[in-house]
């Protein structure tokens, strides 16, 4: 109700300034969504004292959107709806004390995050480690058994520019040295580590990068899938 009424008055500032946008952000309406200079925008969420910092928790990524540099929250006193008139306005140690704990839940969040991408990035080098095992499994069954058949053993630049994409991992035929050699090798001067792959995906692709253990298996899949003559 009170965002409601406050986003009459905030239409009339100008078109840059857009109330409940339904489609900024994914599973979010944003109260106030100011459309920057720059063509991204600001966020502002009104919302009452005893949900200060709740923005932090919001779907669509608030905090972390690379278009969305700016978000504030403008409290309100939460309102006593049984008897309105006791509602006051916020004193001096009340902003403060809703200044920290939006403060407390942003450093806590904070801590959440990188303890996330701590375990995503041993996760990462774990799988990448499983990869180039089973990648010299692989040359050993090829040394020992005989050269692969031609015929249906293909590792295009499509299939390569997938594997790295998903992976961080560039891997490549020996024939691309060797026209007679069928064994596999990594790239490690290509191959990225996973604070290079969130980069990527964070600069190139506009997104978040998250480790997908079907992804390795794929590579697996594809190798099982070899019929050794």
């Amino acid at each position: 109700m009170i965002e409601g009424k406050a986003n009459v008055g905030i239409k009339a500032l100008g078109s840059e300034f857009e109330t409940q946008n339904t489609t900024l952000l994914k599973g979010t309406r944003p109260d106030v969504a100011i459309k920057l200079s720059t063509g991204n925008y600001a966020l502002v969420d009104i919302t009452a004292q005893k949900s200060a910092g709740h923005i932090l928790d919001k779907k669509g990524n608030w905090t972390g959107h690379a278009n969305i540099p700016y978000v504030a929250e403008s409290i309100y006193p939460s309102i006593n709806f049984d008897d309105p008139s006791s509602t006051k306005s916020l004193s001096d140690d009340e902003v403060e004390a809703a200044i920290k704990a939006a403060k407390e839940s942003e450093d806590f969040k904070k801590l959440a995050e990188q303890e996330w991408l701590e375990q995503q990035e041993n996760i990462f080098k774990k799988y990448q480690e499983k990869v180039e095992e089973i990648i010299d499994n692989f040359n050993r069954d090829i040394k020992e058994g005989g050269k692969p058949n031609k015929a249906i053993f293909r590792l295009n630049q499509r299939t390569r520019q997938s594997w790295l994409e998903e992976t961080g991992l560039m891997i490549r035929l020996n024939t691309d040295i060797n026209k007679d050699d069928y064994t596999l090798i990594i790239d490690k001067y290509n191959s990225r580590n996973y604070k290079e792959q969130v980069e990527f995906y964070k600069n190139n692709l506009n997104k978040e990068y998250r480790v997908k253990q079907n992804n390795y298996k794929a590579i697996e899949q594809w190798l099982d899938d070899k019929i050794l003559n």
